[in-house]
């Protein structure tokens, strides 16, 4: 039986909404989110996230927001001696990010479904990419790419760092299991960051 409002919801509300939409759209994609649905599965009135969240559309900019915060944090946890250590271990970041957030990768590059106009969004996702650009640069000041312009080396390790999640993602890599995938990565990675690229 559903609770008469979210103000009886046990815990936080916004954050119990934001957490079962993610999970929703790890299993079955954004498509199948609405604000009713979620709702009826956290056991409150279809009326009760309207107190956090306008619409469907304000639910995913929240979330997205809070995927690019997260990678921005990630990134920056992805240390290294080097400039192209910290470039390797940024992309690697990136992929294992996509690997324990699906629900936040897929929707943060869906901008259709939310609004990228939205302050507190482009700011978290200006930090994300300033993390990756930053180590480009610096990779590229220590002769790596250092003849191709800045954001040229940048769609280099940015498609290719995506490219892959990607594919892991759709289970392309079918035959190698989650063991495997700190050395598939690596390897990968190495590949993309190789000299000349």
């Amino acid at each position: 039986m559903s609770r008469p409002s979210g103000q009886h919801f046990s815990g936080d509300l916004r954050r119990a909404l934001v957490d079962a939409t993610v999970a929703v759209i790890a299993t079955d994609g954004p498509a199948a989110v609405s604000l009713r649905s979620v709702a009826r599965q956290l056991g409150v009135s279809h009326a009760a996230p309207g107190k956090h969240f306008r619409d469907r559309e304000d639910l995913f900019t929240a979330i997205a927001t809070e995927a690019f915060a997260l990678l921005d944090a990630r990134l920056a946890a992805a240390g290294g001696a080097e400039p192209a250590q910290r470039l390797r271990a940024a992309v690697v970041a990136y992929a294992r990010f996509a690997l324990d957030h699906p629900g936040h990768f897929t929707l943060m590059w869906r901008p259709d479904l939310y609004d990228r106009e939205d302050d507190g969004l482009t700011a978290a996702a200006g930090r994300a990419y300033a993390q990756l650009a930053d180590r480009v640069a610096a990779a590229q000041a220590g002769g790596w790419l250092a003849d191709r312009p800045h954001g040229q080396a940048m769609a280099h390790v940015w498609a290719g760092a995506h490219g892959f999640t990607q594919l892991w993602g759709t289970s392309a890599f079918a035959a190698l299991s989650d063991d495997d995938w700190d050395a598939g990565v690596g390897q990968a990675v190495d590949l993309l960051l190789r000299d000349g690229g």
